[in-house]
């Protein structure tokens, strides 16, 4: 089965000529569970991630985003797979996932009839992503402990995964692959900032093919704040200088002088919070200067003052 995409709809693809894409997908119909993102119409996408998941799609490879916190690359793929109304599980992973949170584990019941126990499988994520064609996006993949992340790796390479409890060898139905993020690329924290991720094995990290992500450009960042504000209540010019802060933690962060710049997450929470208490210098303190540490919270305050002045609240 495929679906048609047509590429140029797509914001970020603007000048694209019209043409349209067969995707391979499981069901004519989107089935009724999984997860469900609302469509944001203002999302723009980002070229070389979308051909990645295309790629993935078609080719049932698995592929991954790695990047910074709060760059977007975990709204990226659920904003895409809703355009094309695809339905996918979706694994918030952390440490404390075992490979049967992942897979599924046996559980006993009441006999229908009342009388006696039953002892039946539950199906994970992965399975029923599997057993029902559909991508299994895994979000933060490098929390996984090491040993879990090993239990994907038949199913990485297209090759089923059998049940221990029960025997059956469940063979991955089309339309079905995996779809990752992460902070790092499975080798460790590397600077301090993402001490939940683990270490994974080279044969592991080997099996994913990897696009890197950053933040927007500046302009990028301008008009995805410009277009949260309905009524122009923040001039472009606060907007404009909002994002010149952002990237002056950046800059500090890249040079090792802070920890935590200012992500792209943390740009959208102060424009929202800012309309309802009508003061960008406000919302910058729930948004972003409140979840730092002294001394990346006095860099920051001090990046703020060179742009914005000691008394201009930007609003």
């Amino acid at each position: 089965m495929a679906q048609q995409l047509d590429l140029s709809t797509l914001n970020g693809f603007e000048g694209m000529p019209a043409g349209r894409f067969m995707m391979p997908m499981a069901n004519d119909e989107r089935p009724e569970h999984g997860h469900r993102m609302p469509i944001d119409e203002n999302h723009r996408f980002r070229k070389h991630l979308v051909r990645l998941m295309m790629f993935g799609l078609m080719t049932k490879q698995p592929v991954s985003f790695v990047g910074p916190a709060g760059c977007g690359k975990s709204r990226e793929i659920p904003q895409f797979l809703e355009r094309i109304n695809q339905a996918y599980e979706f694994v918030s992973c952390h440490d404390g996932l075992e490979a049967a949170d992942l897979f599924g584990y046996e559980r006993v019941r009441g006999g229908p009839d009342g009388s006696g126990v039953d002892t039946v499988y539950i199906d994970g994520p992965v399975l029923r992503a599997m057993r029902t064609g559909i991508p299994l996006v895994l979000d933060e993949r490098d929390s996984l402990a090491a040993t879990v992340a090993l239990s994907l790796n038949n199913v990485l390479d297209g090759l089923g995964y059998t049940i221990p409890e029960t025997g059956e060898h469940i063979t991955a139905q089309e339309g079905f692959c995996v779809i990752g993020t992460s902070n790092t690329n499975g080798g460790g924290d590397e600077n301090g900032s993402y001490n939940t991720s683990n270490v994974h094995s080279r044969s592991t990290n080997s099996r994913w093919l990897v696009e890197n992500v950053d933040y927007l450009t500046a302009a990028e960042e301008e008009n995805l704040l410009k277009s949260l504000v309905p009524d122009d209540r923040i001039d472009e010019e606060a907007i404009e200088c909002l994002v010149k802060f952002a990237t002056a933690t950046r800059e500090s962060a890249a040079a090792g002088e802070m920890e935590h710049p200012m992500a792209t997450r943390e740009l959208v929470q102060t424009v929202q919070y800012s309309m309802l208490i009508n003061s960008l210098a406000n919302a910058i303190g729930p948004a972003y200067f409140n979840k730092l540490g002294s001394a990346d919270r006095g860099i920051a305050e001090s990046h703020w003052s060179l742009v914005f002045g000691t008394d201009e609240d930007g609003s």
